[in-house]
């Protein structure tokens, strides 16, 4: 069974990643409209299939499809654009804060825009 962890209308983009320790961060910049991000962070990342810019997201854990047969970790499905789109990870966690564009979450032993969680597999 499926477990629903986070949703949200606003306009996502694959914003930044970390090779080493095998995060992905998905953000919402904030604008006119919208004065903090939200950052959309997976941890220990196996394995991504998903578009670059996603309008509108629901976040939930997944039971997977039948060609999903090797996950290693939690497989994660993001329903966005009328499709659905899956990642492989250890967990993910959504922060909202106000970085600016150029700065990042992501890391292991600095952790700023990680202060306010709005959600979390774990």
């Amino acid at each position: 069974m499926s477990k629903f962890i986070y949703s949200s209308n606003r306009y996502f983009t694959m914003f930044d990643f970390f090779i080493s320790h095998s995060q992905i961060l998905l953000r919402s910049s904030k604008g006119d409209t919208d004065k903090t991000n939200i950052d959309v962070v997976f941890f220990g990342v196996k394995f991504l299939q998903i578009a670059t810019h996603l309008k509108g997201i629901e976040l939930r854990t997944s039971e997977g499809e039948d060609f999903f047969a090797e996950v290693e970790n939690n497989l994660f499905e993001i329903i966005a654009n009328n499709k659905k789109y899956y990642i492989d990870a250890a967990y993910v966690k959504v922060y909202e804060n106000e970085l600016d564009f150029n700065e990042s979450c992501l890391g292991v032993l600095k952790h700023k825009g990680r202060d306010l969680e709005l959600a979390s597999s774990i």
